[in-house]
């Protein structure tokens, strides 16, 4: 985990965590550069991906890593803590590796329910076959991350997969199949908000499972929009969104 850091540094902190193919730097650029007020950001790359050169081993890991920078620096308050994806997975994994207070909490597309066998089985091979096409620059092939993420951010995400071993992309795809029920105190569920793209598989069966297990937290589908793309396609619309508990629509 390579540590990006921006504004003074303070003992409370905002923590944003990327999800798969997206650097920090990336991530500061497209929601940390845009929310109000003098906050004091970490961004973490993740392994494989931007200034972080290892593989990615596990949520659970990348979790651990997070847990001892923010003892190790002194933090003592996490005033939000965002995932998105694989980094909604970690920020889970986070809530019982530190005793660090958490004020609030935004997840974007978070894989709380474990996926069905089939999915297990071939969400893996799917990504590697994702990588292929990044590789070949197939642009015909590419025209559906296209169309959802842009050309500049589907160019930024081919630039991380390329780099990506077999072993992290089967690793990332544990972190995202796997499940991450991890106990919310009611406090923070109180102040978490969890949203899904309708047209997202984790839209099948994650909001349910949130809604019973957490029942305090505000569960958001927005219709229409596929996974983590709401935050690209309505950027404006998604930063405000965190900024204010998800209350905006």
């Amino acid at each position: 985990m390579y540590m990006h850091t921006y504004g003074t540094q303070s003992s409370s902190a905002t923590i944003l965590l990327h999800p798969m193919g997206i650097t920090a730097e990336k991530v500061y650029e497209i929601i940390g550069s845009r929310l109000s007020g003098s906050r004091y950001l970490l961004i973490p790359d993740m392994g494989n991906h931007g200034m972080e050169p290892s593989e990615f081993i596990s949520a659970e890991n990348e979790a651990e890593n997070l847990a001892a920078y923010l003892k190790d620096n002194g933090i003592t308050e996490i005033s939000l803590l965002y995932g998105a994806s694989m980094g909604a997975a970690v920020a889970l994994q986070l809530l019982s590796r530190t005793d660090i207070p958490v004020r609030s909490m935004y997840l974007d597309g978070a894989p709380v329910a474990k996926l069905g066998p089939i999915m297990t089985r071939v969400f893996a091979p799917v990504l590697i076959w994702q990588r292929g096409i990044y590789e070949k620059n197939d642009r015909k092939k590419l025209a559906e991350f296209i169309e959802r993420w842009g050309d500049e951010l589907n160019d930024h995400m081919r630039e991380n997969f390329i780099r990506f071993s077999d072993n992290s992309i089967r690793n990332i795809a544990k972190a995202c199949v796997q499940g991450n029920m991890v106990t919310i105190p009611e406090e923070l569920q109180k102040h978490t908000v969890m949203e899904w793209g309708s047209s997202e598989e984790y839209a099948k069966t994650s909001p349910k499972i949130v809604k019973h297990l957490y029942p305090l937290v505000h569960v958001e589908v927005r219709q229409g929009y596929n996974h983590c793309e709401y935050m690209i396609k309505n950027n404006t619309e998604y930063v405000a969104a965190i900024e204010s508990g998800g209350q905006v629509h």
